[in-house]
């Protein structure tokens, strides 16, 4: 039996090397700051959308000699287990000859086929920057005696290589050599990068890269010292290499930073080598720090990734024991947890986040689960500490099963969060200086041999910059503030869904995110910022002569430091805090914190909704269409023994203006009953839906919602539309799902090959065993039980039928339009149709525009495209992004119609001065508008590189209405400037045979079928139902209507009165003017009206007896003054408050109802402020769960009357302690002047249910 083990780092062994002496940090200048913030988007892989977007991942141990059957029966497991992507894991993490390595090649390009066949993705773990040698330490021939100029050197010259068989290595064998290469050696680079090539070439539909790093696992402290990487640090900042770690010398600051530069331009080469074989060839990073200090000393960080095209990352999320996960774990390591997924969802921008899902046993390993799916990761689902393992296959086939059928609400959904907080790499390293791991807070190992630390500095309570930052996040938690976190941000158009954004402790910061948030702030948005030195360092940790934001926060370093300070500019504003806020509340629960900072955030953003959960419930908030969707995640049992400890609450949601809440419905995974979802009862008041959640571990709840009033009676529910798109290759093709549902979300997914066999996976690929027209049908259903199916017929053939003639009886029994004679659909075999018809000469194009946007002109014209010879268009680079770079595009018009249009042929030829550019060509799609990158190569100094691309395949969509083509080429070099020499470019334009109108010059022409679409909307008996089928070549000319109950009509729009109430199968099928049919059914529930409600009885008005100021001074007026407005006010005047000045008070009475008879109270309010701009909010006491509940905020005109109401039908004897007593509570902040309140009228109206007692 074939057994694989698998590193997985534990950082134990490192923790103790992170503790050092604090130094000050002092000047000097910045050079050749790098950045990649910039880098073009324009041509993503489609993975990242498609496949790589909802993937739930699982490990396969493979290897060479595995059998056909062994590799089935290992994909048919993780298809059963709900898989959809498998990270195969063979023995490329060792040294191998060529010889080696061909068969490594081959063991992919089987596997991959063998996990296609089944429907299945495969990206192939390759370690990057460590190769182990079996059995190294006794013979000659290992990578670091054969290559020892490849090796990482550390800080001491002490190259980076030991020998396995002790410690927390566990994944280096007794005698294993593990070598850590360079990413600066020029031999390690070209041999990696090749081998790169080859694997794009195998067919597998993306590489794993592990461990990019700086290894620290060794002999060695602080890796590269390797010659070749000194002379590039020299050669790209300018600084002397450092000989000692001196967080002082600014060489040393440079040179911190200068690693994490290094390991992203190494990471971007590697996905440029494997995309100039396969541009839809995507790279994932194993990335291993997240948010704590370990991206310090390791060098990768991940927020210099977020921006390189065609890469994302696997992060390798680790938990605190490679024993027991994180069973052991305290409710602050649950906190520094929760941080960290949200770095690594916010680190990888809008591409796909894959996070390591470690689990012990299936209820620790559900709650990580859980954390990950809540925040937007996708999960590799492993049990601590190996990977290639699962928990077990019933947990992981629940979960993934789960996660399938709430893959639009997991991974389709748009963040609601009004409230960001910026994380900020150069003040963890340049703060923080790498003294200590925090990860997590608890360091002691109760005898666990591997916990995640051994040492007191390690804890994150002990960090300044971390602790703030984990403090930040854990208040939000405790408040149920839904937010992001932000993480090296391209533009200020990224943090505009945010009201405010938070600055936790940011010292050092570079002048381009500085003038970021300087836009934010000037277009409307709102700062916090805490700590003693905000924006005061550069990005290398270099003292500022002026804080960077100076403007923004209303002083200056040559001033006094204000305690508290609010300041505007442009159309925003910055609240400023110079204590450490964060870190107080971190780590000793600050109250005066948690009040200051929860105040801020609610003076500045709009939070829309209020709870009474548990501080421990994690919420997140999103939108999706008509929906929004929220997760819930219980960690109220992680007190150091892990226990499930389920909790109830009530959640109170604010409705979208012009929205009517239609439904409420509940799902969770580790509930047998709930694992889809049902519905939940609700209620609706002051444009806000209240309902109950019972929690066990996770649950996600959908509010569904109509435009406008319904009218009454039931909610329309539109079906979805069934859609898919088709690409085959051989007998093999991938189908694509591109239904849609307007008002909610597609659950099911129903394939039918037409070869008999089918699938329930949202985008599968299938093999047909042999070549023919198949009948493909795929079926849809949303979430309340609608479907639809769409019907398109597919040819496949063999690829040896494009060599046949095409009257070979060969080519008639194998490639004839016919499948099998048992499949339904029958061309004629003995007269297959004739070979596509020769296209017309091609129409030869040259440019008529060029647009230079990085370089400079320098001289040629259109002429110099049209020969290659002497006379050439030449462009001088320019400064782009820590180098030198070039980027133009060219375009002409054509007079083809694009629709006649078969094949587009670019080329492209020209020179550059310099060897080592990087060349990227792309063409531009004007109906995605998006440039996508065709080419990409590394040019020889002087040498031609000639570049052809063939477009013949969604032609149209590479043209403008206007006719006009664009292709685009860039160059970048990190050193000196170069000049490009372009000596030909030419689009070669095809038509077919006949010239436009896009004729297939022979066969059967394709019909596409029509979409069935119905919407129904009832009242009463009566339903309405109207069609809104389409048809994209043809129109719709029948349609028939089965309502179910034994009557049909063929009307278009249909109305029908059912003889009782009950839920009805309808059916429509519509009929094109070819002859081809498509149906959709849902089920249709009508019932007779309801009964009248019973009246209750009389609302009891009660007002207060009792008013308690906590902050200001009560000025004059008596209880009797609240029970009428008029003249007569209760009269409250500010005090000092958290930066300006404001009013606490609440109002107590007594009610003489029975708490179980009471079925509403309402509360009004009505009052004045002296000033206008006063921030008011509004409580009412829960005396279940001892806390205000926030119901109602407002900003309020002077001296205008401001009245508020709220009701609570839902849970109300929560509301009334057990003497009686209901309390409601009123604050008023402004930054500015002390002002008056004035109280006119409170009371509450008090209704018991129909015939209730006292």
């Amino acid at each position: 039996m074939y057994v694989k083990k698998r590193r997985c780092i534990s950082l134990r062994g490192l923790a103790v090397f992170f503790i050092f002496t604090l130094s000050a940090i002092f000047s000097p200048s910045q050079i050749n700051p790098f950045s990649l913030a910039n880098t073009a988007l324009a041509a993503e892989p489609a993975a990242f959308s498609s496949w790589a977007k909802t993937a739930k991942l699982g490990g396969a141990a493979v290897f060479i000699g595995m059998t056909a059957q062994e590799m089935d029966q290992v994909i048919s497991n993780m298809v059963a287990q709900k898989v959809t992507v498998i990270e195969a894991d063979s023995d490329l993490s060792n040294y191998l000859t060529d010889a080696e390595f061909e068969q490594e090649l081959a063991l992919m390009r089987s596997f991959a086929a063998a996990a296609h066949a089944q429907g299945l993705k495969v990206v192939w773990y390759y370690p990057s920057l460590e190769v182990i040698t079996v059995n190294g330490k006794n013979i000659e021939q290992t990578m670091a005696r054969e290559h020892p100029d490849w090796v990482q050197i550390g800080l001491g010259g002490i190259p980076n290589v030991f020998y396995g068989g002790s410690g927390q290595v566990f994944w280096v064998a007794a005698n294993d050599e593990s070598a850590w290469m360079s990413p600066s050696s020029p031999g390690y680079r070209s041999y990696f990068f090749e081998r790169v090539r080859k694997i794009a070439a195998t067919g597998i539909d993306g590489l794993w890269v592990d461990v990019p790093i700086y290894a620290d696992f060794g002999p060695t402290k602080w890796s590269d010292f390797n010659p070749d990487a000194v002379a590039k640090f020299e050669v790209d900042t300018g600084f002397t290499i450092p000989v000692a770690e001196d967080w002082n010398d600014p060489g040393w600051r440079r040179w911190i930073a200068w690693r994490h530069e290094e390991l992203a331009r190494f990471l971007r080469d590697v996905t440029a080598a494997a995309r100039s074989v396969n541009p839809e060839f995507p790279i994932f990073a194993e990335t291993l720090p997240t948010d704590y200090n370990g991206a310090t000393i390791y060098g990768l960080d991940g927020s210099y990734l977020k921006h390189i095209e065609g890469l994302t990352h696997v992060w390798e999320v680790d938990t605190m024991s490679n024993n027991v996960g994180m069973r052991n774990a305290l409710e602050d390591d649950w906190i520094s947890f929760i941080s960290a997924y949200k770095y690594t969802r916010a680190a990888s921008g809008k591409k796909p986040s894959w996070v390591f899902s470690y689990g012990k046993q299936a209820d620790d390993a559900e709650l990580v689960m859980a954390q990950a799916l809540s925040t937007g990761n996708n999960p590799y689902e492993l049990q601590i500490p190996e990977m290639t393992t699962t928990v077990g296959v019933d947990f992981r086939t629940r979960m993934f099963d789960w996660a399938r059928q709430n893959t639009p609400y997991l991974f389709e959904a748009q963040t609601a969060a009004r409230v960001a907080v910026l994380y900020s790499s150069p003040s963890r390293d340049y703060v923080d200086q790498a003294q200590g791991l925090g990860m997590f807070v608890t360091w002691q190992d109760g005898g666990d041999s591997l916990w995640w630390a051994a040492d007191p500095k390690d804890s994150a309570y002990e960090r300044q910059y971390l602790a703030e930052f984990r403090g930040v996040v854990k208040m939000l938690v405790h408040q149920h503030i839904p937010f992001e976190s932000v993480v090296n941000p391209a533009d200020s158009a990224e943090l505009l869904p945010y009201e405010t954004v938070i600055l936790p402790g940011v010292q050092a910061i570079s002048d381009s995110e500085a003038a970021i948030l300087r836009q934010y702030v000037q277009n409307g948005g709102k700062l916090i910022i805490t700590g003693a030195n905000p924006t005061g360092l550069d990005q290398y940790g270099t003292a500022r002569a002026e804080y960077a934001l100076a403007d923004l926060l209303g002083f200056s370093k040559g001033g006094p430091l204000p305690a508290e300070k609010q300041n505007t500019f442009g159309a925003g504003s910055v609240l400023f805090y110079s204590a450490t806020l964060g870190k107080n509340y971190f780590v000793s629960n600050d109250a005066s914190a948690l009040q200051k900072l929860s105040g801020a955030i609610q003076a500045t953003s709009t939070i829309p909704l209020t709870t009474n959960a548990d501080r421990r419930v994690h919420f997140e908030l999103s939108q999706l269409g008509n929906q929004t969707i929220l997760q819930f995640v219980n960690f109220i049992g992680v007190d150091g023994s892990f226990t499930s400890v389920p909790t109830t609450f009530s959640v109170n949601l604010k409705i979208p203006d012009g929205k009517q809440v239609t439904g409420v419905a509940v799902t969770a995974p580790d509930l047998l009953s709930m694992l889809t979802l049902n519905p939940l009862d609700f209620t609706t008041s002051n444009q806000q839906v209240s309902f109950n959640v019972a929690l066990n571990r996770y649950a996600l709840v959908v509010v569904s919602y109509s435009d406008g009033s319904s009218g009454g009676g039931t909610p329309t529910n539109n079906p979805p539309v069934a859609a898919f798109s088709t690409a085959c290759t051989d007998l093999t093709c991938n189908f694509t799902d591109t239904s849609s549902d307007s008002d909610g979300s597609i659950v099911a997914w129903s394939w039918d090959f037409g070869d008999g066999t089918t699938s329930s996976q949202q985008s599968p690929s299938h093999t047909f065993a042999a070549g023919g027209t198949y009948p493909v049908a795929l079926t849809v259903t949303d979430n309340n039980g609608a479907s639809t199916t769409s019907s398109q017929n597919h040819t496949v053939r063999p690829a040896i039928c494009n060599s046949l003639p095409t009257n070979s009886p060969e080519y008639i029994q194998m490639c004839g339009i016919c499948p099998p004679a048992s499949y339904p659909i029958c061309g004629n075999v003995d007269n297959p149709p004739p070979p596509n018809p020769t296209p017309a000469a091609p129409v030869i194009y040259y440019p008529k525009n060029v647009t230079v946007t990085t370089g400079m002109y320098d001289w040629g014209t259109m002429e110099s495209f049209k020969a290659v010879d002497n006379n050439t268009y030449d462009i001088l680079s320019a400064a782009a992004s820590g180098g030198q770079g070039i980027d133009w595009y060219a375009t002409t018009t054509i007079s083809e119609s694009p629709g006649s249009v078969v094949q587009i042929k670019v080329t492209h030829s020209g020179q550059y001065s310099q060897a080592g550019v990087s060349q990227s060509f792309y063409v531009y799609n004007f109906q995605d508008q998006v440039w996508e990158l065709a080419n990409t190569s590394t040019v020889g100094n002087e040498e031609d590189v000639p570049v052809s691309w063939v477009i013949d395949a969604g032609v149209s969509k590479y043209i403008s209405a206007q006719g006009e083509l664009r292709v685009r080429l860039s160059g970048f070099k990190a050193a000196s400037s170069f000049y490009s020499w372009s000596s030909a470019l030419s689009w070669e334009v095809s038509q077919a045979a006949g010239g436009g109108g896009g004729s297939s010059g022979g066969g059967t022409p394709v019909n596409n079928s029509p979409v069935a679409a119905f919407s129904v909307g009832c009242t009463g008996l009566t339903c309405n139902f109207t069609d809104g089928s389409s048809d994209s070549d043809g129109s719709i000319t029948g349609w028939n209507w089965n309502f179910g109950s034994g009557a049909t009509s063929s009307q278009q729009n249909p109305s029908y009165t059912y003889a009782a109430a009950g839920t009805y199968p309808v059916t429509l099928t519509v009929t094109d003017n070819n002859g081809t049919s498509a149906t959709s059914s849902q089920n249709v529930t009508v019932s007779n009206p309801p009964p009248a409600n019973p009246t209750p009885a009389a609302p009891v008005i009660y007002y207060p007896k009792n008013v308690t100021v906590t902050t200001g001074a009560y000025d004059w007026g008596t209880m009797e003054s609240f029970k009428v407005v008029d003249n007569d006010t209760y009269d409250i005047l500010t005090a000092a408050a958290s930066g300006g000045q404001g009013i606490d008070w609440y109002a107590t009475t007594t009610i003489s109802e029975s708490p179980g008879n009471v079925a509403q109270i309402k509360v009004t309010h009505s009052g004045q402020y002296s000033q206008a701009g006063v921030s008011q909010s509004f409580y009412v006491y829960n005396f279940q769960g001892q806390v205000w509940e926030l119901v109602n905020t407002s900003t309020v005109g002077n001296e205008e009357d401001v009245s508020v109401s709220w009701v609570i039908n839902a849970d109300v004897s929560k509301y009334i302690s057990a003497q009686g007593e209901l309390r409601v509570r009123l604050s008023g902040f402004k930054a500015a002047s002390s002002f008056y309140s004035w109280s006119n009228a409170l009371s509450w109206e008090v209704s018991q249910a129909a015939g209730s007692g006292g």
